[in-house]
């Protein structure tokens, strides 16, 4: 929605035509009074697959990378989780900075990492994690498998997909004309305009809070570090014209400093009050329409 409002084209990958149409009909994009043609989609049903990219990246000036699989629960067990997670989350980056060469007009690749990329479960979960500092340059080497739950899947996956886009870009930095940012945000809350029902809200990192508010169990702690989805949004777009890469540094997991990220973009981080009454008030809100 931002990069709309800037008045950028935007074409969209989606893996499926239905899913293209959950987006074209949200309410918020009669809000922004879009010029024609102004965002269109592209269906690639496995975004894994060689090559799957290059045609939706032609002519692009910018992509910027969101997608990636999710935990359904924090004790959920999926069958051949590394495959999942860690296998779709690195080919998938890849395929996206090669397309990025491909197209030759690309200027910048924007991709979202996460800040479980930059800290281990230990320095995250551990009794020393108080201890631990986690700053912009901050790398972990690849965790291999097998994986217990998918929540442990998901971190390594984010830090494969890091070091891969990384070795990749060290590696043909010569023969390519763009540059790579990754965003690595917390646990994002806020509302989600996307959303129809209340349980579209359970299907991202906003059922870490819901779930405390609707008295579910929580099979495991939980660092608190979290982001308004407004603020990781704006990071995003703005990183498309800034000059240098957002920061983030931390003396313990439950308290990050993000004021590099408001000098470098330029803004004032929202806070955990204003996180909370958003999701919680949309909650609400889809919950009297569903109940009429």
């Amino acid at each position: 929605m931002r990069t709309l409002r800037k008045g950028y084209y935007v074409r969209v990958a989606v893996r499926s035509t239905a899913k293209g149409d959950a987006v074209a009909s949200a309410p918020f994009l009669e809000t922004l009074g879009l010029k024609q043609d102004q965002i269109t989609f592209v269906t690639i049903p496995d975004f894994t697959a060689s090559h799957a990219f290059d045609e939706a990246a032609r002519d692009c000036k910018h992509i910027v990378h969101v997608a990636a699989p999710l935990p359904t629960a924090l004790d959920a067990v999926t069958d051949n989780n590394e495959e999942i997670f860690v296998g779709a989350a690195k080919k998938g980056t890849l395929a996206i900075l090669k397309a990025a060469r491909a197209a030759g007009t690309v200027e910048k690749v924007v991709i979202t990492t996460s800040y479980t990329a930059m800290r281990t479960l230990d320095a995250m979960f551990g009794p020393d994690s108080a201890d631990v500092v986690t700053a912009a340059e901050s790398r972990i080497p690849d965790v291999p498998g097998p994986y217990p739950v998918d929540m442990v899947a998901y971190p390594a996956s984010k830090i494969a997909a890091l070091n891969a886009s990384e070795a990749w870009m060290k590696e043909h930095g010569e023969e390519i004309g763009f540059d790579l940012v990754s965003i690595a945000p917390s646990f994002v809350l806020g509302r989600n305009e996307q959303a129809q029902k209340p349980d579209d809200l359970l299907t991202s990192t906003t059922l870490l809070l819901l779930n405390m508010l609707l008295g579910l169990h929580s099979p495991s702690p939980l660092p608190s570090s979290v982001a308004h989805i407004d603020d990781v949004a704006h990071v995003h777009v703005a990183s498309l014209d800034a000059e240098k890469n957002p920061a983030i540094e931390s003396d313990s997991v439950d308290t990050v400093d993000p004021s590099e990220t408001d000098e470098v973009f330029g803004i004032v981080h929202k806070g955990f009050e204003t996180q909370v009454k958003g999701t919680v008030s949309q909650y609400i809100e889809l919950k009297k329409v569903e109940e009429k």
